[in-house]
């Protein structure tokens, strides 16, 4: 697969080991060089973004924000933004262009590197796009070592308007969460009466799932092409799916198109089978 492609699938960035695994060490030299790829640090890729020069060029204290300020953080997001967002401070003058701006106080730090805090950003995205896109950030950030507490205290330190959204979606966060289609497929799933997911659960004779409810015995697989990049990586997949289901798992395969443009038919999906687990189990009950 194409590296770009590959980030594009994986949240706009990735470690070394996650990108290798989707497409070739000389697809990505490649990729460098044409500038299609750039590395953030040291095990860091992600896809190039004009966004803090656009920032740093304007000259009315605006910073990066919401999307953008965690795209420039290297958290793993749902897609990248098209353009810009900004916050700028209360009495400054709109910056001219296609961008999002919000209004907001900027601290010094901030305005000095052009951007939000991390746990700013996370608080932002929580704050201003839907609930699956944040989720994807604020997992992210947990994910790269950010402590639960900065994130809550960055949403209790927003305004009133949006602070119970963006504390909601950070208090639905798990650093579990191996990358941005397992946080959507998640947020999908919160809606669903009687389901409880978690991320990367470790299932006997099986390994890690992606994720599981342990009590309903549904394991909800996040299938890409990304990461079938040879006929064993498949193979492989077949029998650790075959082996949940001979050990009475439910087992529910969800590509990454549908999370990602048709919500609707996953939790429809995911309905249906907590329903069928729940009067199996009810006929369990009944013949003991």
């Amino acid at each position: 697969m194409d590296p770009a492609q590959a980030l594009a699938q994986l949240g706009g960035s990735a470690s070394t080991t996650e990108l290798y695994a989707a497409c070739s060490r000389r697809a990505v030299r490649a990729a460098l060089v044409d500038g299609t790829v750039v590395r953030l640090r040291r095990d860091v890729y992600a896809l190039p973004s004009p966004h803090l020069a656009v920032a740093r060029a304007l000259s009315s204290g605006a910073v990066l924000s919401g999307p953008s300020a965690a795209m420039h953080h290297g958290l793993q997001l749902k897609h990248a933004p098209s353009r810009p967002w900004l916050l700028v401070p209360p009495r400054a003058r709109r910056p001219p262009g296609p961008l999002h701006v919000r209004r907001g106080a900027v601290t010094a730090a901030e305005a000095a590197a052009g951007v939000r805090s991390v746990a700013g950003a996370v608080a932002d995205c929580a704050r201003w796009l839907p609930f699956d896109e944040a989720l994807c950030a604020a997992d992210s950030a947990l994910r790269g070592g950010v402590p639960l507490a900065d994130l809550l205290d960055a949403a209790r330190a927003l305004p009133r308007t949006g602070r119970s959204r963006a504390l909601a979606v950070v208090r639905a966060a798990d650093g579990r969460a191996a990358n941005p289609f397992e946080s959507v497929t998640r947020a999908i799933a919160l809606p669903v009466p009687g389901l409880q997911l978690e991320p990367q659960v470790h299932v006997d004779g099986v390994g890690r799932v992606d994720l599981a409810d342990r009590r309903l015995r549904i394991v909800v697989e996040c299938d890409s092409y990304a990461f079938h990049t040879d006929p064993e990586a498949f193979a492989l997949d077949l029998r650790r799916h075959t082996a949940l289901v001979r050990s009475g798992w439910r087992l529910v395969r969800v590509g990454w198109r549908d999370a990602m443009e048709r919500p609707a038919y996953v939790r429809g999906v995911l309905a249906d089978v907590v329903l069928l687990a729940g009067t199996s189990d009810v006929r369990g009950r009944r013949a003991s």
